[in-house]
């Protein structure tokens, strides 16, 4: 994965997945697509046009399970969840909405691994931001993202955004 951010906001992205030989590109002025080497086809992608979570695909992480997340995906009635390792095929993969946040994991999500996703699902249509409704800053220090992640085909933005607030609210 490879991501160019310019003044803090990612703009472009690139991931190559081996396994599957599988490739995506794209950002804010380019549209994304998704290139299969082997047969040399090159695939539009567009997010999504559903704004109904019992007919999205909600995508989790493998590697950082959440009971938190868990417990949103039942509250907003999601019926399919996938958990994948990748933060670059969940972004890539993320048609309805791929939500992570970490206050409740402790494990901060790398700013490396995000930025060339968040760019692609732009580049598709998307909509991606913290767990606040935060646009991601590039420019820290730290290569974190401890304010969590939540990638969206924009029509379920906001009411993710809605369910990790009351699940984060004491």
């Amino acid at each position: 994965m490879i991501g160019l951010a310019e003044n803090g906001r990612a703009k472009l992205g690139a991931i190559h997945a081996p396994a599957t030989g599988r490739s995506f590109a794209g950002g804010d002025a380019v549209p994304s697509y998704e290139w299969l080497p082997a047969t040399q086809e090159k695939k539009p992608i567009r997010v999504s046009q559903l704004s109904d979570f019992r007919e999205a695909h909600l995508v989790l992480s493998r590697s950082r399970p959440s009971q938190s997340l868990n417990a949103i995906a039942g509250t907003l009635g999601v019926k399919k969840v996938t958990a994948l390792g990748s933060a670059g095929i969940k972004g890539s993969r993320s048609r309805g909405a791929r939500p992570r946040f970490t206050r409740t994991s402790g494990r901060p999500a790398g700013a490396g691994t995000t930025c060339g996703p968040e760019a692609i699902v732009r580049g598709a249509g998307g909509t991606s931001t913290d767990a606040y409704g935060q646009e991601l800053d590039y420019r820290s220090a730290r290569l974190e993202t401890s304010t969590g992640l939540v990638i969206s085909n924009g029509a379920l933005h906001d009411a993710v955004l809605a369910a990790i607030a009351r699940e984060l609210s004491p």
